[in-house]
């Protein structure tokens, strides 16, 4: 991408690499890699990182070596040719081999080290990702002082609820963001809400405002602290704001079960 980018138009000075879930996994791993150092300038995870799951198995090289090689005499290639025929399998064929594992393999060239390790020791490519806001928790005495908890900032789509949703989560669902990164709402006007094509489209701004300038939003408010001296935040919908609130669990979650254990 660096070295071809700028027949497209772009800038091999200001690439953004981004995914989501299983590419955000991806995302993830190159902002660990040192094979990736300078290939990129910035990065976009959405719903997935190398560190959301610590049980989940990771490959060493000799078990990814083990595996692929399973593989190969599961198409009957040849000992001495089997890496040369894995690469000449059609991608049905790989998608369809039930053993396939995708996760990352440790102690390569590309990923060294266990990503718990490179975080904790500062072996990541840095300056990549938004750290404002990481900036702004740590060092707000209102958000300190005013709140112990901070509701989930989420957008809710009628539309994307009825595909791909469990009744009983409380919240969007895995994925819901990608209709919005990619403006759908917007070419499938009409299975959407006015609503739902205004959040996309503020979506798609601060992604490639980001991508630019590393900023999402140059006309992003300050906290705005009423007459009951109570901060209200931005949030994902266009149109409204979120109180930040000193315990909100006792309104929402305790608020639901108390009656039960009277």
């Amino acid at each position: 991408v660096r070295d071809n980018i700028h027949a497209f138009g772009g800038d091999k000075d200001q690439i953004t690499i981004f995914g989501e879930s299983a590419g955000s996994w991806s995302t993830s791993l190159h902002i660990l890699s040192p094979l990736s150092r300078g290939l990129f300038k910035r990065a976009i995870m959405e719903s997935g990182a190398q560190l959301y799951y610590k049980e989940r198995p990771i490959l060493n090289a000799s078990e990814a070596l083990s595996q692929a090689k399973e593989m190969a005499k599961h198409f009957n290639c040849s000992e001495d040719q089997w890496l040369q025929c894995l690469i000449q399998l059609s991608a049905e064929d790989i998608n369809n081999y039930p053993k396939i594992s995708a996760f990352p393999v440790e102690g390569t060239e590309f990923l060294p080290v266990k990503a718990q390790t490179a975080f904790r020791d500062g072996l990541y490519n840095q300056g990549l990702l938004l750290k404002d806001f990481t900036d702004l928790v740590q060092q707000s005495d209102a958000l300190q002082q005013q709140s112990n908890s901070l509701l989930n900032l989420t957008y809710q789509s009628k539309n994307a609820v009825h595909t791909g949703c469990m009744e009983e989560t409380m919240g969007i669902c895995h994925g819901s963001d990608v209709e919005f990164v990619f403006g759908s709402p917007i070419v499938w006007r009409n299975t959407n809400t006015l609503l739902d094509m205004k959040f996309s489209l503020e979506i798609m701004q601060m992604w490639t405002q980001f991508a630019k300038t590393g900023v999402p939003s140059s006309d992003w408010p300050t906290f705005i602290d009423n007459a009951n001296n109570t901060i209200r935040i931005k949030n994902l919908n266009p149109n409204t704001t979120t109180p930040v609130m000193y315990n909100p669990f006792d309104t929402t979650c305790d608020g639901i079960w108390e009656h039960y254990y009277e």
